[in-house]
């Protein structure tokens, strides 16, 4: 790989005609260690975020022990940087033939759900392996309201009554049984961690037994540019949004169990940027050689701004 002071050097040195990586590795490890130091809990990073093999290999230097995979490939991801990472498998749907690599193949035993067939599978391959239902903890996931770029809670998650049915049916198999809930990708509203607690301790009343911890999911939003055609929404510093769901957490008494987070854009948002070339300007149009179908996919379904700057 080679190196440069910046990406304007790189820029300069390479003049690429293809769209080019620059990569911070002190960046994302500075990222990574600030998260770490303010979450109260464990930090899994999403892997579906950024899976590329030179971005966890940092984080596991950095000190991050903990990820959230989704699919085989994420499993093998993972396990290629460290053998003794800790996995979390918290897609809630879920084949059963992965279920069965997760927990045989990479030894998973933390998973989440959110529909009683999603248990069944579960329960079939747990027992196929004869492993103990105690020695896997099972997370309900449950729906959340919210306002985020990618707003996940019309396609995840179970009504509170229902996550109450469930975690009681895993709670008499035998799991260990947490509640999780994710309020999206790039939360939009410093309120939605409040609401999806809330939701969780209507949940909790409700059981006849302790949950083992709660999943925070992600959400937690990363820095980006500002469209001046579009209303701008004041988010507060990741200290300050931390600091409000630690009083969240403590007001909802949440604070003294196992807590998770899954961290993903807020972490490796800066660590990277992107060369591109520009191929036309017509007008105040600009043709670049990369695109909402490549590497700017964001820009279109999130309608992320990304922040942009121009190399002579």
């Amino acid at each position: 790989m080679q190196r440069f002071e910046n990406a304007r050097d790189a820029a300069l040195a390479l003049r690429p005609d293809d769209p080019v990586y620059c990569f911070r590795p002190q960046v994302l490890k500075a990222d990574a260690l600030q998260f770490m130091g303010m979450f109260p809990g464990k930090t899994a990073y999403a892997v579906k975020t950024n899976g590329e093999q030179i971005v966890l290999k940092t984080l596991v230097e950095a000190g991050v022990s903990t990820f959230d995979v989704a699919s085989p490939g994420e499993f093998a991801a993972v396990r290629a940087v460290s053998a003794d990472a800790e996995m979390l498998y918290m897609h809630p749907v879920k084949a059963q033939s992965d279920i069965k690599l997760a927990l045989e193949k990479y030894g998973i035993r933390v998973i989440s759900l959110d529909h009683e067939d999603e248990i069944t599978k579960l329960t079939r391959v747990v027992r196929a392996l004869d492993i103990d239902p105690g020695a896997i903890t099972v997370f309900v996931r449950i729906q959340t309201k919210g306002h985020a770029a990618y707003e996940l809670s019309k396609k995840f998650g179970a009504g509170p009554a229902n996550a109450v049915e469930l975690a009681e049916r895993l709670n008499r198999t035998g799991y260990k049984v947490g509640l999780c809930f994710h309020v999206g990708s790039q939360i939009e509203d410093p309120d939605t961690y409040e609401r999806a607690l809330a939701s969780a301790d209507w949940v909790r009343n409700r059981l006849t037994f302790d949950i083992a911890g709660l999943d925070v999911g992600g959400g937690f939003p990363a820095e980006y540019g500002h469209d001046p055609n579009r209303k701008q929404v004041e988010m507060p510093s990741l200290g300050q949004l931390m600091s409000r769901l630690a009083g969240d957490l403590k007001e909802y008494q949440f604070d003294q169990m196992p807590l998770v987070a899954e961290p993903g854009r807020v972490i490796v948002a800066r660590c990277l940027s992107l060369i591109v070339r520009v191929l036309l300007r017509k007008g105040k149009r600009l043709y670049i050689n990369d695109g909402i179908w490549a590497s700017l996919s964001d820009s279109w379904t999130g309608k992320i701004t990304l922040p942009a700057r121009f190399i002579p």
